[in-house]
């Protein structure tokens, strides 16, 4: 008999002098105290010894927080124990102002710093969790108190309830936390009075607290500090002496440092994001404090990096005008700047001529300091010729065919061939008039009237797809209806768009769309598809997102999604609203199919669960903020995210936290690529702030999974794929036909708490490309889809299902299908999972 310990241990204190750290496969690093989770063996006679439980959790505690992880031997982190030293803070202390609490814990009672009185007491009024009686509730009267403080975490404790909340100090507004430090015994001034002792411990304190957060809030702590000691000198006319000066110096120095340190972060982070303004602003002008000279190099280097965007964005667009009005302009057209003014000129006279210098026009709209590598073959000759030694070659038409087939098919299929650049050009041209095709019989027309003329080859289409705009961009100044700023928490920037009608929304889906700092259509961004709760606003979840999704550069799309529901159901029936609107911002604006996050809060962090399980090649991520996956979930569909890296937040009180226990004690044994984030003493619901620094660092470090790394290759550990429902029809490349299930949909008119057995199958290439599904149960029709480089396309293809040839299919040789690839790209919008073939066969259900 065993029985297990208690997960979440208490930490000794924010003392220690070191730290472990967890550095997982894509470089995310984990910091605090490692444990793993133990059990209690009886042995004869009695007595009990305590060992690590076998496929027992592996925990990371660091403050508020404890994050579970995988240390699996093949796919999760390395540990490295007391190698990074941490601050050892000294708390400040009250005592509990009366007996700690008895009644169960108030689920849903929102915390408020704001309300803290001077004893550092508030009492909360609210409502308790529902109840079939009480389905609203009941009054509930709550008395919390702050019973320690600290730079980096707050604990605090009821005298009313069973209730011990932990608060990162940062998740406290500054100027609140300045109060409360005037008002503890240790560092309140006597009356009449200035301690500036007392004042440069105030001082330093929040000067700490700056540097456990990297977010606005931490910048926001170390104004705080600098008006503290300013406000001191007022305070202290004659000025500080002794010891005070020596300590005040000290403490101006080191908000020197960190300064520096957040400035370098944020010229790092907007160069990420392509806010090269943001950035340039930030290094002008600038200079960094000597103190740290690690950090001054740092500085330097950033403006090195910022300089030579620029340098190499100006000059590109320079010579680029400079070609275009040579090729553009009259034949009369004088020098200009050197050389190529002076050759032979091309008039727009030949449709030829004419569509070079459209498509020159066009690629000039869209150059961006980010895309500027592209036309670095243009550059380079231009830039020679321009100075008379250039190759002889090199006129103005050749040039713009460099800079045009650079910009369309990336750097390595630039071409001085004006004839090639016009090709690409009207390949990309073609693939927009396709994708705006409305109806089927229209895209038909369209490709038959492209293959009637020189048709561009397949390798060469792929190119120009994965770098085309959007076939209906967005106008930048009216990209939407604006919210009104009352409607959403950082409502500014955010807009609402309708998707064209659809078959599961005849009027369209309603979203809120918000669009990063500086953003530029010719440049590609990461999206978060932000799933809200069905009662909390669309574009106040886009709002809360709004000032890290600025920083690192992501365009924020967030449906409207379940009108009248109260929570998510997993049916799927809301998966459109999903799918639809993320397939329309395809349309409007340019971003990155590899880096599309599913951002779900409340009932949509189910949402965000429940998509990522059923259609995983559509994401490169999922952080669920409050999810409660259903036990059967957890019994029968769990697999589904064997790829699919996910990031839970929750409190360990609410019944989040068991739900997702669950899951992950059949995750972590296997390395799945998931970790949660269990904030001690707090339940539901709460947006857990303070975690988005880490979850948008996690999220940079991620790419879809897609091509030979979603196969198996002969490699164990990989479990089969569950089918719920026909919608989910494609697990990376083999999916389900339509009518593949006996039932379309297991999950309608399901009897409560009944046990859910999914069809299931696994996939692999085998020897000699031989596409082998295997442990299939419960499919009637498979469909195998083909990337470009998935397959031998010069040989025949051969398929067995368990073992066995699928009845009726021969192996035969397969011919790449550019329809079928613009007619998927139109149902996804998917510029990077381009499908050039797929197979339909039987299977065994």
């Amino acid at each position: 008999m065993s029985r297990p310990l208690s997960l979440v241990l208490l930490l000794a204190g924010c003392g220690a002098l070191a730290a472990d750290v967890v550095i997982l496969p894509d470089g995310f690093v984990l910091q605090g105290t490692h444990h793993k989770e133990k059990e209690m063996l009886t042995v004869p006679g009695g007595a009990g010894v305590v060992v690590a439980k076998i496929n027992g959790l592996d925990t990371m505690e660091d403050g508020p927080r404890s994050v579970v992880f995988s240390m699996h031997a093949r796919k999760g982190g390395k540990l490295e124990e007391g190698v990074v030293a941490r601050p050892e803070y000294t708390p400040l202390k009250l005592p509990l102002a009366g007996a700690a609490g008895k009644r169960p814990f108030p689920s849903g009672i929102p915390v408020r710093p704001d309300l803290f009185n001077a004893k550092w007491s508030q009492t909360i009024k609210g409502l308790s969790a529902p109840t079939p009686d009480l389905p609203n509730g009941a009054p509930v009267s709550v008395i919390l108190q702050m019973v320690r403080l600290d730079p980096a975490m707050v604990s605090m404790e009821s005298t009313t309830h069973a209730w011990k909340p932990l608060y990162q100090t940062s998740e406290l507004p500054p100027d609140q936390v300045r109060r409360f430090l005037g008002t503890h015994p240790d560092l309140k001034d006597p009356a009449g009075k200035v301690d500036v002792g007392r004042r440069l411990r105030i001082a330093t304190f929040l000067k700490d607290v700056s540097l456990t957060d990297p977010s606005n809030t931490g910048a926001a702590y170390l104004l705080a500090t600098k008006q503290e000691l300013e406000k001191l000198k007022t305070d202290v006319p004659a000025g500080l002496v002794g010891d005070d000066a020596t300590r005040a110096d000290k403490l101006r120095n080191e908000l020197a440092v960190a300064e520096t340190r957040r400035v370098n972060d944020e010229v790092e982070a907007a160069t990420q994001a392509g806010r090269w303004q943001l950035a340039r602003a930030a290094v002008t002008g600038y200079s960094p404090s000597p103190l740290d000279p690690k950090e001054a190099l740092r500085f330097a280097s950033l403006k090195t990096t910022v300089d030579t965007a620029f340098q190499r964005f100006d000059q590109t667009a320079r010579l680029l005008d400079e070609v275009l009005k040579a090729v553009g302009g009259p034949p009369e057209l004088p020098a200009v700047g050197g050389g190529l003014a002076v050759a032979a000129v091309l008039t727009r006279q030949t449709p030829a001529a004419q569509s070079l210098f459209a498509a020159g026009t066009a690629v000039r709209a869209e150059l961006h300091p980010d895309t500027v590598a592209r036309l670095e073959l243009f550059t380079g000759q231009a830039d020679a010729t321009r100075r008379f030694d250039g190759p002889a070659a090199a006129k103005p038409e050749a040039l713009l065919a460099l800079a045009v087939s650079g910009a369309i098919k990336g750097k390595n299929g630039a071409d001085p061939d004006p004839a090639a650049a016009v090709a690409a050009w009207q390949a990309r041209q073609f693939v927009g008039r396709y994708l705006r095709g409305d109806t089927s019989n229209a895209r038909v027309a369209t490709l038959s009237e492209y293959r009637g003329g020189t048709p561009a080859g397949t390798d060469e289409l792929t190119q120009v797809v994965a770098l085309a705009p959007p076939p209906d961009p967005l106008n930048p100044l009216a990209p939407g209806r604006p919210v009104l700023p009352t409607d959403a928490e950082g409502a500014k920037g955010i807009v609402i768009r309708t998707t064209p009608p659809d078959a599961t929304a005849p009027r369209g889906f309603d979203y809120a769309l918000r669009l990063p700092a500086e953003w530029h259509p010719g440049r590609p961004y990461p999206v978060i598809l932000a799933l809200t709760d069905p009662a909390f606003a669309a574009e106040k979840l886009a709002g809360r997102l709004g000032e890290f999704a600025d920083r690192f550069g992501y365009v924020v799309v967030a449906p409207k999604w379940g009108a009248g529901q109260r929570e998510y159901d997993y049916r799927g029936l809301n998966h459109p609203a999903a799918t639809v609107v993320l397939r329309d911002v395809f349309r409007r604006v340019r971003y990155d199919p590899d880096k599309v996050f599913a951002f779900g809060y409340g009932g949509g962090a189910d949402f965000a669960l429940d998509l990522g399980l059923a259609h995983p090649d559509l994401l490169a991520g999922v952080i669920a903020n409050g999810a409660t996956p259903p036990a059967w979930l957890t019994s029968g569909y769990w697999r589904n995210a064997q790829k699919l890296p996910m990031y839970f937040v929750c409190g360990e009180l609410g019944a989040e936290y068991r739900a997702i226990r669950a899951l992950f004690e059949k995750w972590m044994p296997r390395g799945f690529p998931a970790l949660a984030a269990v904030y001690r003493g707090r339940g539901s619901p709460d947006f857990f702030a303070a975690e988005l620094p880490r979850i948008f660092d996690w999220m940079g470090r991620k790419t879809r999974v897609r091509g030979t790394a979603s196969l198996k290759l002969g490699t164990g550990g990989v479990e089969p794929w569950q089918v719920l429902r026909e919608a989910d029809d494609r697990f990376y490349w083999v999916g389900v036909g339509q009518g593949g299930l006996k039932r379309d949909n297991l999950l309608v008119n399901r009897a409560p708490g009944a046990a859910v057995d999914p069809p299931r199958f696994k996939a692999d290439l085998g020897r000699n490309g031989v596409v082998e599904i295997s442990e299939a149960v419960g499919v009637r029709k498979f469909v195998v889809w083909l990337e470009r480089d998935l397959i031998d396309w010069s040989k025949p293809l051969a398929v067995t299902i368990n073992g066995k040839p699928p009845v009726g299919f021969k192996p035969r040789q397969l011919t790449p299908d550019v329809g079928l690839m613009l007619e998927e790209l139109y149902r996804t919008g998917d510029t990077k999972m381009l499908y050039l073939g797929k197979l339909e066969v039987d299977g065994p259900g």
